[in-house]
């Protein structure tokens, strides 16, 4: 899986950080949630594929060929 946050849309509110704090952060500095990590195994890929889904924006979103090829 590859997450992107798309700046247009990110209004920071948290929700990626609270399902997936191992690979999203809040940069208070400029509002955004940023990408620290990109997910590994099945345990992020599982909370990232969350905070994609909780995403109120549409502001993060996950690379649907990688994660298909990270699923098999």
């Amino acid at each position: 899986m590859h997450l992107e946050v798309d700046e247009d849309f990110c209004t920071a509110c948290g929700l990626c950080r609270e399902r997936a704090p191992d690979n999203l952060e809040i940069d208070e500095e400029e509002g955004i949630a940023k990408v620290i990590k990109q997910p590994t195994g099945e345990a992020e890929n599982e909370n990232c594929t969350e905070a994609v889904d909780y995403c109120p924006t549409g502001g993060l979103t996950a690379d649907p060929a990688e994660l298909a090829e990270n699923a098999a």
